[in-house]
């Protein structure tokens, strides 16, 4: 078994990602140099992760799938991260409570403190939207690769999302009919005239998924060049989006996982959401705002007793001492990161120890107050503009 996580291979190809294409695989062909910086980074956390637990993590930081994959690069993350503060981690951990379940790891603090921790994903995407979207990007793939128009670029405006997979040699076929013809003179004259409503419209429907194709224009340099991807511009309808009860049912699900724990128990939590707000992550734990309208004025009375920490009965999930949320983490922006370590003020265990560096949120009186810490990238040693020049 190879102990580093990529291959060894000669790599030519600086094409982005592909809409379908696997996390890892992209990052494992790439030539781009900010994808040899975030591969090289893995490879280095990689080989500072203990040596009998390898085996296991490369094959799921090698998987084609992408929650798989994403889930192993955060657990490796967050060993890097304690790795950096000075802590020592025990990776899956006999807890000795009669538990048959290994949480991710035992840390060690370099004052001697002790706490369990257990890394968690988290989307607020649903398994029917997620198979949704993999259609979708089939689809784009295959346009992008078989629609031979290179004087224009195609806009896209959708709605809704497809129940069953979607025939792309048909709707490859209905935009070569409309794009026959067309002069890109002749459409972006158009287009300067009157914007995006002047432009011609064509609207395919398939089974709940609607788009409303649009012509644009290329620049006289760009004409003619095949190699440039035909999909441009693509606007998605507004959809709802409830990141807020994403991180509280993730909290609550990992809390009972293991049982009563004699330790302080941190879960680090990765929200691969598409927003969140510091109300968001507020309402996710202490419950969602309640408010008062009394003539014009609206005014918070408190809250409604639905959050991780505290329910209709008061109190709950106790044996959480912390959660370490990060909204997202992303190897991509990985020194700007947005964290801040969730203390729960009726823990049994409370948590004390060199994660206290990050920005804090904790009751403070009748208040919720927001501490400021060290950014990921100030822990880290890495530049504002990682990985676009590296380390400092």
């Amino acid at each position: 078994m190879s102990s580093n996580v990529f291959d060894n291979i000669n790599r030519i190809s600086t094409e982005r990602k592909s809409y379908s294409e696997s996390q890892f695989d992209y990052w494992n062909r790439s030539a781009r140099i900010e994808v040899d910086v975030i591969r090289q980074m893995l490879e280095k956390w990689f080989s500072d992760y203990p040596k009998k637990e390898q085996n296991e993590l490369r094959n799921r930081l090698r998987s084609d799938n992408d929650f798989q994959h994403y889930s192993a690069v955060f657990e490796l993350f967050v060993h890097a991260l304690l790795f950096k503060l000075d802590c020592k981690a025990i990776v899956h951990p006999h807890i000795g409570n009669g538990t048959n379940k290994f949480p991710d790891f035992l840390v060690e603090s370099k004052g001697g403190i002790k706490f369990y921790l257990e890394c968690v994903l988290v989307t607020d995407e649903s398994r029917e939207e997620t198979a949704a979207r993999a259609r979708i990007n089939a689809v784009y793939d295959a346009l992008n690769k078989n629609l031979k128009y290179p004087n224009f670029f195609v806009g896209m405006e959708i709605k809704g999302r497809p129940n069953t997979p979607p025939n792309a040699k048909k709707i490859r076929s209905f935009l070569e009919k409309q794009l026959k013809g067309l002069n890109p003179d002749t459409i972006a004259e158009t287009f300067n005239r009157g914007g995006f409503k002047a432009l011609p419209h064509w609207p395919y429907e398939y089974d709940g998924w609607t788009i409303d194709f649009f012509p644009i224009s290329k620049s006289v340099s760009k004409r003619e060049d095949s190699n440039i991807r035909p999909l441009g511009m693509q606007f998605e309808e507004a959809h709802h989006i409830d990141s807020r009860t994403a991180i509280r049912d993730a909290i609550i699900k990992k809390a009972g996982s293991y049982g009563n724990f004699d330790l302080p128990y941190v879960i680090a939590l990765n929200a691969l959401c598409e927003s969140v707000e510091k109300t968001d992550i507020e309402e996710a734990l202490f419950g969602k705002e309640n408010f008062s309208l009394n003539g014009s004025e609206c005014k918070m009375i408190g809250r409604l007793p639905d959050g991780a920490w505290i329910g209709k009965f008061g109190p709950q999930y106790k044996r959480v001492s912390a959660v370490l949320l990060m909204y997202p983490f992303s190897m991509w922006k990985l020194s700007k990161t947005p964290i801040c370590l969730c203390h729960n003020p009726w823990a049994k265990n409370k948590y004390i120890s060199d994660l206290n560096c990050f920005p804090q949120i904790a009751p403070i009186g009748n208040k919720l107050e927001w501490v400021r810490g060290k950014s990921v990238g100030d822990v880290m040693g890495l530049s504002s503009l990682w990985p676009f020049n590296g380390k400092r």
